[in-house]
């Protein structure tokens, strides 16, 4: 909608006439980035702009109207939340679109509860964690073009950007064949990543499917709150040195995505939208 990505000018600049200070939530995520909020009443008067803009060119009655409104009526408590120490998304988390949320942390959850198959207390998810020391292990790096680790795909989960099920399922499969290139045929760690891969590829099947079915009957999660959210403690795990940390887009918000208050409720702002 409108609120995720603004119009486009050509085909829509009817809203650029009515609209003096267009914001949208790719905006909002651009300037947490690069650390322009100095408070958490800044970052809520941008999405108060970005409702008020939405409500201002969409017909009353409309879509686009009424998910603006609902977003007003929640943001206060949205806030408070976030301000308590809380999940904000409990506030803004009874929307259709966050079951997406639920199911991508059903995906996630399968691999992180993974185990041996003759050693059941042994998980398979461990050594995938946390990418190689790249001071202790530059040929990793020097081998592997495209790191990418559970950390980093729990931030993502926990930020709000994966908009389908078959992009968490991606770099899922991007870990595990990292794996299998670096290492050996018959080592553990290539039999290991072989068996997450097939199981991301099933659970992925299951997880849009039953996606899908909910969507087509119009219902919601009766078991959201009791699911245990993995992503959140894989997010807060520390690097063994902070320049192995992955390349792409790991500088501020990285560091900061899964404790800081500010993207906690633009996590939740955006799973809603």
């Amino acid at each position: 909608g409108s609120m995720v990505r603004l119009p486009n000018k050509r085909s829509d600049p009817g809203y650029y006439d009515t609209v003096v200070n267009p914001i949208d939530i790719m905006k909002i995520q651009q300037k947490l980035k690069t650390d322009e909020y100095d408070t958490m009443e800044d970052l809520k008067a941008d999405f108060e702009l970005m409702v008020s803009n939405t409500k201002l060119y969409y017909k009353r009655g409309s879509p686009e109207y009424r998910d603006a409104q609902e977003l007003e009526n929640l943001l206060g408590k949205a806030v408070g939340s976030v301000m308590a120490g809380e999940d904000p998304s409990q506030t803004l988390g009874d929307r259709e679109d966050s079951d997406l949320g639920e199911f991508l942390e059903e995906l996630f959850g399968a691999i992180m509860t993974a185990a041996d198959s003759t050693e059941p207390s042994r998980l398979l998810n461990i050594v995938f964690q946390l990418l190689p020391s790249r001071k202790r292990y530059p040929e990793y790096y020097e081998h592997i073009s495209d790191p990418m680790d559970l950390k980093t795909v729990a931030e993502k989960i926990q930020k709000g950007e994966y908009k389908e099920i078959p992009e968490l399922e991606k770099d899922l499969q991007l870990i595990f064949s990292n794996a299998r290139s670096f290492n050996e045929p018959g080592s553990q760690i290539y039999k290991d990543a072989g068996v997450l891969s097939k199981l991301a590829k099933s659970r992925t099947a299951d997880c849009v499917a039953s996606l899908v079915a909910r969507q087509a009957r119009g219902s919601r999660s009766s078991r959201r709150q009791s699911r245990q959210v993995y992503s959140q403690g894989i997010a807060a795990l520390q690097y063994e040195d902070s320049e192995s940390e992955s390349d792409e887009d790991s500088d501020l918000e990285d560091m900061d995505g899964s404790t800081d208050p500010m993207w906690k409720l633009y996590s939740a702002v955006r799973n809603f939208t």
